[in-house]
């Protein structure tokens, strides 16, 4: 059981700096504060879940909704 949970902070470390690197990348105000908070929801949606294969699915669709919305916040605005 130790094994599994170093791999799963492993992997939440890997994701949550993806997320930071991103966040940088398309200008969000905070990108320290979007890693964190997505290892904390890791953390809290693995108690919730009780499954890891679960949890990385429900933060996969979470995190690429909120780069959507960055993204999309990014664009120009198209007005007459």
């Amino acid at each position: 059981m130790p094994a599994i949970s170093l791999v799963f902070l492993a992997a939440q470390a890997i994701i949550s700096s993806f997320v930071y690197y991103l966040a940088g990348r398309y200008g969000a105000r905070s990108p320290l504060i979007s890693g964190i908070l997505v290892f904390m929801l890791g953390f809290a949606l693995v108690l919730v879940l009780d499954t890891v294969i679960g949890l990385f699915a429900v933060e996969l669709l979470l995190i690429l909704i909120y780069f959507v919305g960055l993204r999309a916040g990014r664009q120009p605005s198209v007005s007459a």
